[in-house]
Formats: structure tokens, sequence, C-alpha cells
């Protein structure tokens, strides 16, 4: 069984060892946790989590790399800030994306979790039509009636943003950008190992190409929604 991957930061230790215990019970979680925000780009690029649950202890409002780092990782993650009476406003203020839940403090482990878990559920529920074949991000599959392959992590983000995005042609560069985040070291031949995978992987279940490769470093998807 596929363990959704969670991030827990906290810097309550006994409410982050709380929250892990309770999220730990079924199984259903691979958890990492720390106690602050440092180094918290490269902590979250090397486990790319389904949800980010994070203390309110930060200066939002001053510090824009935490607001522009919690922001740009809304694509592939919920995330659930929490937070106490006082700061309930300032911080729904701030973040109005719904991808971004402001729990108040005191919490009961037990609503948190089955907020998680109703979040999840919803997000089970989105998926992509290319034609007749059919992708489920965040169970990372594709799938052509009964026939379904199981794709990367890296794969999934590639081929999540190539769907997102707005552009019709869409350059290696972005899609390194948005995938890799600000790890330097990715080169296009990393990213068309990917695409080249990703792509055989599609031709197991279908014979139509549904990612073109176009000169001068740009991608197409065909049967975009």
């Amino acid at each position: 069984m596929n363990k959704t991957r969670l991030i827990i930061i906290e810097k309550d230790n006994f409410l982050r060892e709380e929250i892990i215990d309770y999220f730990s019970y079924e199984n259903k979680f691979l958890i990492k946790d720390q106690k602050n925000i440092k180094n918290f780009s490269t902590f979250y690029d090397n486990f790319q989590p389904e949800i980010l649950i994070l203390g309110s202890y930060f200066n939002y409002d001053n510090n824009t790399n935490i607001k522009k780092l919690l922001t740009s990782k809304i694509l592939y993650t919920d995330i659930f800030i929490l937070a106490y009476k006082n700061e309930l406003s300032r911080l729904k203020n701030l973040f109005t994306n719904s991808k971004i839940k402001i729990v108040q403090k005191p919490i009961l482990i037990s609503d948190l979790y089955k907020d998680v878990i109703n979040t999840l559920n919803y997000s089970f529920k989105k998926f992509y039509f290319f034609d007749e074949v059919e992708f489920i991000p965040n169970k990372k599959i594709i799938k052509k009636e009964n026939e379904q392959v199981e794709l990367t992590n890296k794969e999934n983000l590639i081929l999540l943003h190539l769907i997102q995005s707005n552009e019709v042609k869409i350059s290696t560069e972005k899609i390194i950008k948005n995938v890799w985040k600000d790890r330097e070291n990715i080169s296009n031949h990393n990213l068309n190992t990917h695409i080249y995978r990703l792509r055989r992987k599609i031709k197991k279940i279908t014979d139509k190409e549904i990612i073109y490769y176009c000169s001068k470093g740009f991608y197409i998807l065909k049967f975009k929604i």
C-alpha cells in the first residue's frame, strides 16, 4: 500500500510527538518531522510530501521567503497551519488559497486527523483524462480501462505540471524549476530521461502520443484539458 508522505514542523516537542503517534497508528502515513523551519526548502524537496502540518511560530508578514516557499508548494501539497486564536485573522488574510488551511490551537489531534483524511479523500477524486487515458495524481497512476501503470514521484510531478501549465509549449527550464525547485544541479538531460521513461510507461497502455518534444527545448502535451 502506498503511504501518504507527511511532514510535521512544530517547535512544541510534546505536540509534535503526539501528532506523530496519532498519525502513525493506522500505518497510513510516511512521516518526517523537525522542530524548526531551518533548511525547509531542501527538507521539503527531498521528501515531496502530500501533507504538511506546520506550527505558526514564524513571522510570515516579514518573512516573504517563507510565504513564497509555502505558496509555491500548494500545487502538490495540502498545508495545515496550526495557529492560536490571536493569529487566525492575520494568517487567513495572508493565505487565501484553499489548499492552505488554518487550524486553531489548542487542537484535538483526532479532529486534525479527520481533516487530513477528508482532504486526502477529496484529493484522490481529482483526475484528468487524455482521450481514453486517465491520470490520477494523488495515486501516482495512469490507467486505461483495467490496465494501469505506477509513476515515480518525479514522473507524477512532471505530468501534473504539464497539465496545469497555462502555456501550450512548456520549456524544459520551467519544468525543472517547478518540479525540482531550486536544485541547481538538475540538467535538461535529467529531465529528458524522466520524460523518456514517462512516455514509455504511457505507451504500455495506449498507442497515442501524449507528450511531444518540439525543437529548442520545449514540450507539448496533447489532449490537454
